[in-house]
């Protein structure tokens, strides 16, 4: 795919935003990344020679909570089970984090031992922000 500009991608209500995020940093390719449940816009940058993610939320519902999203992120990645979150607006439902490139799959009993390595270090790191109530969330 030929790079597009990054605004291609954004909407406009929410470039100016997008551009206070990166902080001016040269964007040297753009390429979309697809799959996965999410809904969101998410752009694989290279910025300046570093690979990176942006994801742009969806509209505010009641199921998205950006601030808690990015504590959560941010805790995680202090304890290496993430990628770090490079920067982030809430506001705008928009963060930056680095990009981490797939390896091959490992075997199960790799990844099960992988995976019980990764819920150790979360539970010994700082307590994830509550959630909100799922009726709460519902009736928003």
């Amino acid at each position: 795919m030929r790079d597009a500009p990054l605004h291609a991608f954004i909407p406009s209500d929410r470039r100016q935003a997008v551009d206070r995020l990166l902080g001016g940093r040269e964007v040297r390719s753009i390429r979309p990344l697809i799959g996965g449940a999410s809904a969101a816009v998410m752009l694989r940058l290279d910025l300046d020679g570093e690979a990176c993610v942006l994801r742009a939320e969806g509209r505010p519902d009641g199921f998205r909570d950006p601030p808690r999203q990015y504590a959560c992120q941010s805790i995680a990645a202090a304890v290496g089970v993430a990628p770090a979150l490079l920067a982030s607006d809430a506001a705008a439902r928009l963060s930056l984090s680095a990009f981490i490139e797939r390896g091959l799959e490992p075997p199960r009993a790799e990844k099960l031992a992988h995976t019980a390595c990764a819920v150790r270090r979360l539970h010994e790191g700082q307590v994830f922000p509550p959630l909100v109530s799922y009726m709460d969330a519902v009736g928003a």
